[in-house]
């Protein structure tokens, strides 16, 4: 392990993230794949979902995980499990009551809502089965432990909706080196 693997995990997360909503189209001719606006942030940050949406992943927490210590080396040790949370979020353009893309001054109309539920609801079904069957196949999350898929939470925000979904894994630290 290194400094750098943290923010590799996180661009592994996308281009897999990317992947999983380029299948849509594919299964579900008329819906939209993966936005082009699609980038690692640093933390969690305002969402421009305008035009054809935006995709991002970052990392929401990192947790130490507590193991029951023992004896090494005629000293007492404690152990520790490194938890990392990230967050895939997913989100895509509420039309106004015009069916303009803006955001939304007006209440949208059910019509342009259900629209948006058909494209949001496919944009979670791909990441979860895409996701999981990624890290199930070897191909995703190869540096991490353990590997929880904990939640997905839709939103309706401002002029977007979309999902936030969050994926927990354990990583090994790595050994501080100071420079010469």
């Amino acid at each position: 392990m290194s400094a750098a693997d943290l923010k590799g995990i996180a661009d592994d997360i996308l281009d897999a993230a990317i992947q999983a909503l380029d299948t849509i189209p594919v299964s579900a001719p008329g819906l939209e794949g993966a936005p082009e606006r699609a980038f690692v942030s640093p933390a969690e940050g305002s969402i421009d979902c305008c035009d054809d949406g935006q995709l991002t992943v970052f990392i929401d927490s990192i947790a130490d995980a507590p193991l029951a210590p023992g004896l090494g080396q005629g000293r007492l040790q404690a152990g520790k499990k490194i938890h990392v949370a990230a967050v895939v979020t997913i989100a895509r353009c509420v039309p106004d009551n015009r069916g303009l893309m803006v955001e939304i001054a007006d209440p949208p109309l059910a019509a342009d809502l259900e629209a948006i539920a058909t494209q949001t609801y496919a944009d979670i079904w791909a990441l979860e089965n895409c996701l999981y069957g990624l890290w199930q196949s070897g191909d995703l999350f190869t540096l991490c432990g353990e590997v929880f898929f904990e939640r997905a939470r839709p939103f309706l925000e401002g002029g977007c909706a979309g999902w936030r979904l969050i994926v927990r894994f354990t990583l090994d630290g790595y050994q501080c080196v100071p420079s010469t």
